[in-house]
């Protein structure tokens, strides 16, 4: 410490003001030394420390003042002066010695401040003083966060850490391996002690002993088997060594079993794993090979299911179009050469034409065989389709096949024994002509649908949210269960369009076994028929009419008609399904996401009346509304855009940051300024001042809606707007509605709610869901625009057209169940009808007019029912 700090030199201090008190008016500095108490410190001593050899008579200079001062204190009995010889010190040099030094020009302000940061002890505390705060960085926040969190668990757990043996000093391994040896010596001495009491133990108290006494048998332990105590340790699946380590992560163990013996307080954690290899206990070593069991999921096998001819590029649109016009045109013709076959078979109906048939039979079968026969060439193509007879792609011209070829053969032998079949014979030719009619509808579907994708602009393409967080982000608290939400997606090329046309089954795939039955049965009752009626055109005319009632026209419209008829509606909204397959897969969607621009398009919006609330520039206001709510695609923007096209100078600036606030409106930059478009909620969320309220009381009475348009400090206007459901969309979603299809509406609207949609269209409570802005974003994120997709529809026209395909999907599946029941149930009576009619009556040859009879009506009811579905 200094000894010019006061601090533990009091005496001294007091001596020295003692002293210039007394001698300060007519002392000089000459003199002071002379006139100070005797033991006073001299100016030289004061002078003279260890950077100053400064001479002196009565001390040399290397005496320490302090050391001085005292030994004259101990000597103060001594009456002799201590004289000091300052001569070699002038009287200017102690005056600039002891004048403090004058600040200069140059002298900073933190050297001026100086005197003032100096403690006692000399240092500088503004140079060595701690900051007061520091800046972290991320790192370091999360960093401390993350202690703190540790921390916090501290006081509630016991916290060990253990990086299985990364991380030890060669210490702590001797020390925990003289505690391993203490505890190993102290178990020993245990175990022998055990020994010794169980040797000294009475035999008659041996627990082995005492268990086969009571007739319980004991088994030696099979040492071959590993203790459960061994599996941890035991080398049973041995690691790769193609398998990388894991390491330099974070492992956990919490103990959550607790008993009398144990504490859940405790958490160990680890900051690396071992690498465990989990394969040998979880698969099998051959579980590359495939599984026996050939099963598969309809998904699957659409996955598998692959075409050579596949559209894969719009380079191809000319061949493909070519090859669809070809297929519609051969198909077409087709069914005009058997329109006139049957309408050569149905004169014959005629009284007069039919007397002829009675007159000469022989002739008449001989003309009813030979038009027979060209009918099949004509419908030649359909025998292609019995090789896929014994799997699930079986089709309707299979089971045609197989029964014009027992006609052909009843129309042989009713020449060669002179008989008639002109009744079955009638009802081929229908199945004929129908069979020829359902190609038709499929390749006119299928040109419709291509001419649809191959257009040259962009498309929209139908997706189904398969993810589940994904759709219930989407779908919160709109869908009992799990949500399959259908969504729009913008894209330039639609991918497996040939597929999706090709792979499909009628009769839920079990119509390759329907024909095989039908056809065995009919083969039978035909010996049957040999035998009761006694002759081969008996047995003839019974097999035929058996597979004739199997091939029923209605099941030449399942999976044609329906698809037919919603290409021709789709064609007109430029949208198009690609086969059944796809309208299964829509169809099995249970929400649906629309915008509230496709419920409220242009023009069901209209303006009312403006109210202008301020002196701001309105045409610039008008301006950077129309730019806020183009970005948003917001109901709103006809209105902005047609008011803004009334300037002259007509520019709509860039916005930014353009944000919807649930049920109250939009608000962004626009043009490096703030605005907001909304209601009066809106505004005082923004504490901007609007009207009164009874304002918006007043305009809502009168069927209109307010909408207020600010900047950052005021409301500049005031809108009020109309909304006109158009009846077209109205009709379109109820239709989708009654379907159980939920709608979900991404919504930028601050007028919109799901009160107001169920209220404005008709809907029933519960039908529309305004999606959340989490589920905005997922959906925007799911449905961002891609090159190319796979889909099972798309369109390019109106939005409004996405409803359209989803009510034309679930029409189609409608109308395909329908036909398809008709059909089994209408088939399977009339075989049953037929056999009744034939084996239970006393006439000598089958009755071949119920089979026709019944062929007939049962296609007309099924087309007048099947009306009733038509998409």
């Amino acid at each position: 410490m200094s000894i010019f700090s006061r601090k533990g030199n009091n005496d001294f201090f007091e001596l020295l003001e003692e002293s210039l008190n007394k001698e300060k008016d007519d002392i000089t500095i000459e003199n002071a030394a002379t006139h100070s108490a005797p033991h006073a410190l001299t100016a030289k001593e004061v002078l003279s420390d260890a950077g100053n050899n400064v001479s002196s008579t009565t001390e040399p200079a290397s005496v320490n003042p302090l050391e001085a001062l005292k030994s004259r204190m101990m000597h103060t009995n001594q009456t002799e002066p201590v004289s000091d010889d300052i001569d070699d010190v002038s009287k200017e040099e102690l005056q600039e010695e002891i004048k403090p030094k004058e600040e200069t020009a140059t002298e900073s302000l933190l050297e001026k401040c100086k005197a003032y940061t100096v403690d006692d002890t000399g240092r500088d505390v503004s140079n060595d003083r701690p900051p007061l705060y520091r800046l972290q960085s991320i790192a370091e926040i999360l960093r401390s966060e993350g202690e703190n969190a540790i921390s916090d668990m501290s006081k509630k757990y016991n916290i060990t850490f253990d990086d299985l043996g990364k991380n030890k000093t060669v210490d702590e391994d001797e020390e925990k391996a003289d505690e391993k040896n203490n505890k190993i010596t102290e178990e020993t001495t245990i175990f022998d002690k055990m020994v010794a009491d169980s040797v000294a133990r009475d035999k008659e108290q041996d627990f082995v002993k005492t268990i086969a006494d009571r007739g319980i048998e004991i088994k030696e332990l099979d040492t071959s088997i590993p203790d459960i105590s061994d599996i941890d340790t035991a080398d049973m699946h041995p690691i790769a060594e193609d398998v990388e380590e894991i390491s330099n992560t974070g492992t956990i163990r919490f103990t959550p079993i607790k008993d009398e013996k144990f504490d859940t307080n405790s958490i160990s954690i680890s900051s690396t794993t071992k690498p465990i290899d989990l394969s040998g206990e979880f698969f099998d070593n051959k579980r590359d090979e495939e599984p026996k069991n050939n099963t598969l999921l309809e998904e699957t096998d659409f996955e598998r299911y692959t075409e050579k001819n596949e559209y894969s590029d719009k380079s191809q649109n000319k061949k493909f179009l070519r090859k669809f016009s070809i297929s519609k045109r051969n198909a077409f013709l087709q069914s005009v050469a058997s329109f006139f076959i049957l309408l050569i078979f149905a004169l014959f109906l005629i009284p007069t034409v039919n007397y002829f048939i009675l007159a000469d039979t022989m002739v008449t079968s001989i003309i009813f065989a030979a038009l027979l026969f060209i009918d099949i060439l004509v419908n030649m193509g359909m025998f292609l389709s019995l090789k896929n007879l014994f799997n699930s792609k079986c089709s309707a011209s299979a089971t045609a096949s197989i029964a014009s070829l027992f006609s052909l053969g009843l129309a042989v032998c009713a020449v060669l024994t002179e008989n008639s079949a002109y009744e079955l014979l009638l009802l081929t030719a229908i199945m004929l002509f129908i069979c020829s009619l359902s190609r038709f509808w499929k390749a006119s579907a299928n040109l419709a649908s291509f001419r649809q994708i191959s257009v040259n602009k962009p498309l929209t393409a139908i997706g189904l949210v398969t993810d589940s967080a994904t759709a219930y982000a989407m779908a919160k608290n709109a869908v009992d269960g799990d949500a399959l939400v259908a969504i729009p997606k913008k894209t330039d090329f639609v991918k497996d369009f040939v597929k999706h046309i090709n792979y499909g089954s009628v009769v839920f795939g079990k119509l390759g076994a329907i024909t095989v039955i039908a056809n065995l049965l009919a083969i039978a009752c035909g010996v049957v028929a040999y035998v009761y009626f006694d002759g081969i055109f008996a047995s003839l005319t019974v097999a035929s009419a058996i597979s004739l009632t199997a091939a029923l026209p209605t099941l030449f419209t399942i999976g044609t008609l329906p698809v037919f008829a919603a290409a021709k509606k789709l064609s007109k909204e430029k949208a198009m399904i690609s086969g059944n397959t796809a309208a299964e897969r829509i169809e099995l969607a249970n929400a649906a996401v629309v915008s509230s621009c496709d419920i409220f398009p242009s023009g069901s919006v209209t303006l009312q009346d403006i109210k202008v609330l301020s002196d701001n520039n309105f045409d610039d206001i008008i301006m950077r509304a129309t730019s806020l709510t183009k970005a948003v695609n917001s109901t709103l923007y006809p209105i902005f855009q047609q008011i803004a096209k009334t300037n002259s100078t007509y520019k709509i600036p860039d916005s930014d940051t353009v944000k919807y606030e649930d049920r109250m409106g939009i608000s962004g930059w626009v043009d490096n300024e703030l605005l907001f478009i909304g209601n009066r909620t809106l505004m005082q969320a923004h504490e901007i001042d609007v009207p009164s309220i009874e304002v918006d009381r007043r305009i809502l009475r009168n069927g209109y809606f307010p909408v207020y348009v600010a900047n950052s400090n005021k409301a500049c206007a005031l809108i009020i707007i109309q909304y006109n459901p158009d009846e077209t969309v109205v009709r379109k979603l109820r239709e989708t509605t009654k379907l159980g299809i939920t709608l979900l509406v991404e919504n930028s609207d601050p007028n919109i709610n799901e009160e107001m949609i169920c209220d404005y269209l008709g809907l029933y409570d519960g039908s529309v869901k305004i999606m959340s802005n989490a589920g905005v974003h997922m959906f925007k994120t799911t449905a961002k625009y891609s090159e190319e997709c796979s889909s099972p529809a798309a369109f390019s026209g109106s939005p409004l057209a996405f409803v359209s395909i989803i009510n034309c999907a679930s029409r189609v599946k409608k109308s395909n169940s329908l036909l398809t029941a008709l059909y089994v149930i209408l088939s399977v009576i009339g075989v049953l009808l037929f056999i009744y009619s034939t084996f239970s009556g006393t006439a000598t040859q089958p009755i071949t007019n119920i089979p026709l009879i019944y062929g007939a009506a049962s296609a007309v009811v099924s087309y007048v029912l099947y009306l009733f579905k038509k998409p």
